[in-house]
């Protein structure tokens, strides 16, 4: 597989997002979960690059993006899905683990026609334990 396009978007306060597209067809951005990369996806983007344009960004802190900054936030990565959906055309999305979560986040604001979801880490009413985030914040 060839990469078709490396390049990057500016996301709301500044920082870089870079990404790499594959393939031809519509745009469908694939986000990563928290301990990846954009190509730790090439595999998937491979398989779907006959069909679709495949959008694999590197997500704030890694790889061909800028640093997380002093205030990153969840909204700060809805940004920078903003600024790739802007950049791409990208209204298709896929999102695997946290980045399920930001793609379900920026879905509000009517960026996508459609999603597909593989494992979002939601917790709902303590249904998973977090109290160990405080001494990892510690």
């Amino acid at each position: 597989m060839t990469e078709v396009d490396t390049a990057a978007v500016t996301s709301a306060d500044g920082t870089t997002i870079g990404y790499r597209s594959f393939g031809a067809g519509p745009p469908l951005l694939v986000l990563h979960g928290a301990m990846q990369s954009g190509l730790s996806q090439r595999d998937l983007a491979e398989a779907l690059a006959d069909r679709f344009t495949v959008v694999l960004p590197d997500r704030r802190g890694r790889g061909a993006s800028g640093t997380f900054g002093p205030h990153w936030s969840l909204d700060r990565e809805v940004q920078d899905v903003a600024a790739l959906v802007a950049g791409t055309g990208a209204r298709l999305g896929f999102g695997i683990s946290s980045g399920a979560v930001i793609l379900l986040e920026a879905a509000l604001t009517g960026a996508f026609e459609r999603l597909a979801l593989f494992e979002p880490v939601l917790v709902v009413d303590g249904s998973i334990p977090t109290g160990w985030a405080e001494e990892i914040d510690a």
